[in-house]
């Protein structure tokens, strides 16, 4: 689990876990990802896609153009992509935004291909259970 400085309340834990993605152009690579049960879908800063030469207007426009949150209302877009976690495929696509710091994976992808248990997030220090689901 990743211990974080948090901006407000000291030191804060959150659930991070490594994600494999092979993008469109055959590079693969392993990014972190906060996992967000209050995440539509996985979505990934634009940022490590131009890193890896994958331009944000090359990407196709989301089928909804903008997605809304805490931060406010922002545009997004789709990328076709092979996302893994513990070797298990979970989505084919990840929606891309510009203002993200951070990969999150969300309810309709992540979640129904894996079961996350909170409960030992009230543990010291906390941690969260994931299994594949069959």
């Amino acid at each position: 689990m990743a211990r974080v400085p948090g901006r407000l309340f000291g030191t804060v834990y959150r659930p991070i876990v490594d994600v494999h993605l092979r993008l469109p152009n055959g590079r693969q690579l392993f990014v972190p990802a906060i996992v967000d049960s209050g995440a539509d879908d996985t979505t990934v800063p634009a940022s490590i896609l131009a890193a890896q030469k994958i331009g944000w207007n090359t990407l196709k426009p989301a089928p909804v153009p903008t997605t809304t949150g805490v931060g406010g209302s922002v545009e997004q877009r789709v990328c076709a992509v092979a996302a893994r976690y513990d070797g298990r495929l979970f989505c084919t696509r990840v929606l891309v935004v510009q203002e993200l710091k951070i990969s999150v994976v969300g309810r309709s992808d992540f979640f129904q291909t894996f079961r996350v248990d909170f409960t030992p997030w009230n543990e010291n220090p906390p941690a969260v259970d994931i299994e594949r689901r069959n």
